[in-house]
């Protein structure tokens, strides 16, 4: 990439991206360093720029405010299907609970002219045995 398109580019990326980028570079500079590159002292070697704690703090709670906006973003897309199949299981349960309802009212009204139809067949049984008796046959 040119010299002219790196200007260009970096133009146009905010100073707290760029500052953000250069302090995520260092730390990720400063993590891949090996044990073998530290000095006897154990601090890192010349080459990487130190971090101030201020930075290093700013970045992490950057990142952590970050995290939880995105943890935050997927909890509520994740509950969006589910609250749209709680939403279709309600209705389904309704229509259930409706049918239902409607099943045992005509069970209701079936049973009790069942009942009426069998008093009736009972009378007129008891009725038609009285006749009966009463009944002499002309031959």
């Amino acid at each position: 990439m040119s010299s002219s398109k790196l200007k260009k580019n970096s133009a146009q990326t905010p100073t707290a991206t760029r500052a953000s980028a250069s302090i995520a570079g260092k730390l990720s500079a400063w993590a891949t360093t090996s044990n073998d590159g530290e000095d006897a002292a154990g601090s890192l070697p010349a080459t990487t720029e130190t971090i101030s704690m201020k930075q290093l703090v700013a970045e992490l709670a950057k990142q952590r405010a970050g995290l939880m906006d995105d943890v935050s973003h997927l909890i509520q897309e994740s509950l969006k299907p589910l609250e749209t199949a709680v939403g279709a299981l309600r209705d389904t349960v309704g229509s259930f609970q409706a049918r239902l309802v409607a099943t045992e009212t005509i069970a209701g009204e079936n049973y009790e002219r069942l009942t009426t139809a069998e008093t009736t067949i009972k009378a007129l049984q008891a009725q038609n045995q009285t006749l009966k008796i009463g009944h002499v046959d002309p031959t």
